[in-house]
């Protein structure tokens, strides 16, 4: 991979030609640490810490001036919330909640067993139950709509759809 200059132009040329993955923070061989390099950059970056900075607004609080790069950085599932991720993960799979652990032939599996989507299955589920939006909905999930306090009332009437299909979120 050619330098362009900013670590946002090149966070974002790598996940064009990854499909929208991110390098990965750990390597091995000369194209991992070069993937390796990126990343520590990125995560270093002014732009990562920008996304961070605004990752609870919506597109439209954000200031003019960062709102293309963190529109562009989204797309690829960059900087959304738990919450966002939780409710992208149950329109993908058919309102199935992503698992904690997995099993392969009835036994556990090891972290080094796991494929790339296994982990981050159970990534996904380990952030969202410790997430401020996980402990909303358990916090009113018993509550009529109505006595849910405005704020919260869209994100737990969506919740609460997955919820009914079978299953606690």
């Amino acid at each position: 991979m050619k330098k362009q200059g900013t670590a946002y132009e090149e966070i974002i040329e790598w996940l064009e030609t990854h499909d929208g993955k991110m390098p990965k923070s750990h390597a091995m061989n000369e194209e991992e640490k070069q993937e390796e390099k990126l990343y520590k950059r990125w995560y270093k970056s002014e732009e990562r810490q920008i996304l961070d900075d605004y990752k609870e607004m919506s597109i439209d609080e954000v200031p003019e001036e960062y709102r293309e790069k963190i529109k562009t950085l989204r797309s690829y599932g960059l900087g959304i919330t738990t919450y966002e991720e939780m409710i992208h993960w149950l329109e993908t799979h058919n309102g199935k909640k992503p698992r904690t652990s997995i099993t392969k032939n009835g036994k556990w599996t090891t972290k080094e067993e796991l494929t790339d989507e296994e982990s981050e299955e159970i990534n996904l589920s380990a952030r969202w139950s410790r997430s401020k939006e996980y402990e909303i909905v358990e916090n009113y999930a018993e509550l009529p709509i109505e006595e849910v306090p405005k704020e919260y009332r869209e994100k737990v009437k969506i919740l609460r759809q997955y919820r009914n299909r079978s299953y606690s979120i």
